[in-house]
């Protein structure tokens, strides 16, 4: 249940074990956050202490490079990865003092990381503001376009004989002798039941629309709640090279794809399912980047804005795990890291579910 890279990347590696899967989406397939998202592969400006999601996230960066080759070959399709590493900048004491407690709570999970000095900063990221900085730079930290790896999973898919269900709004999953009846709402009022032995509940910010076996609120722990949260994405084109590293300040990100496309972000806000941009939160975004890169994003003109609904969710971490007493898994909630989890997600729910 869910079309975005954590459902199709999961039903890639189900189908490898030999399962009849499909992916059944109320869109189209990685229609949601799975397209809009930037494409960061960086625990080090994510993870903020030794919890099992954030070293999660280093596992999941270590077998990204392996899981990017796999798919190309599968698909015949490019997908732009680049391993560029990033540079945190602080300008003041107050942010460079976030800087190192982030860095102090990151050395349990085995995270490259050193501090730099301007000489070697601006070596690093020749655009960079003049004045003085201190900064840390992550060596690890990587990209990949989000876009590219959808459409190579979807590809993948047809050629693996998925079923790629796409317009189909599940309501509810129903007990079914030893499955599940899965209710879709069709637009005319009229409902369709798919049928499964097991169901992986992938939906991201929509999870908690579909209904679960009534028999499940009886069983602790309950499913947490998700939540949309609104983030803004700018991009323009650029000339290839300008920037190589990702440069971050003060939860602002700015990173150049190979192509010479040019992407910065930071916002979040709580505004549900609100899809129109907001110029303010826009322009806010292009000044903070003008003032860390000046002349970089001019003339705003040209530029593009949209939003994106990470999966936001009640606690710490994502919901990834097996409802008790029933072949219901929960995929959902991974916030800022769907993208990077994806691959190391998907080998979990495989080896949950196929072993």
């Amino acid at each position: 249940m869910g079309g975005g890279i954590i459902g199709l990347s999961t039903a890639w590696r189900l189908s490898q074990r030999g399962l009849r899967v499909a992916a059944v989406d109320s869109r189209i397939m990685a229609g949601e956050a799975s397209m809009a998202a930037a494409g960061m592969l960086a625990p080090g400006g994510e993870a903020h202490g030794d919890a099992p999601w954030a070293r999660h996230t280093v596992e999941a960066r270590a077998i990204y490079p392996d899981f990017v080759s796999e798919l190309k070959g599968a698909s015949g399709l490019e997908i732009d990865f680049r391993e560029c590493g990033a540079i945190d900048i602080a300008s003041n004491d107050e942010v460079w003092a976030e800087l190192t407690a982030r860095r102090a709570a990151q050395e349990p999970l085995g995270i490259q990381v050193r501090e730099i000095g301007e000489t070697e900063g601006r070596e690093l990221v020749p655009l960079l503001r003049p004045g003085s900085f201190r900064a840390l730079y992550y060596p690890d930290d990587a990209i990949v376009d989000p876009c590219q790896v959808n459409a190579a999973l979807v590809e993948t898919l047809k050629r693996a004989g998925v079923a790629l269900l796409m317009h189909e709004p599940v309501s509810a999953i129903d007990p079914d002798g030893g499955g599940y009846a899965i209710r879709v709402d069709g637009a005319s009022g009229s409902q369709n039941l798919l049928r499964a032995g097991s169901v992986v509940l992938a939906a991201g910010a929509w999870s908690n629309e579909i209904a679960l076996p009534e028999r499940v609120a009886s069983r602790l722990p309950a499913p947490r709640r998700t939540m949309p949260v609104r983030g803004h994405l700018v991009e323009r084109d650029g000339t290839p090279r300008a920037l190589l590293p990702i440069a971050r300040e003060n939860h602002l990100y700015v990173f150049q794809r190979n192509r010479g496309t040019l992407l910065t972000g930071s916002n979040e806000e709580r505004v549900g399912f609100d899809r129109t941009p907001n110029p303010a939160v826009v322009d806010e975004i292009l000044g903070r980047t003008d003032r860390l890169l000046p002349g970089l994003f001019a003339p705003r003109t040209e530029n593009s804005a949209w939003v994106g609904f990470r999966p936001g969710i009640e606690g710490e971490g994502p919901e990834l795990r097996r409802l008790p007493e029933e072949r219901i898994w929960l995929a959902y909630g991974h916030y800022r890291n769907g993208i990077l989890l994806a691959p190391h997600t998907a080998a979990f729910l495989a080896g949950e579910i196929a072993g």
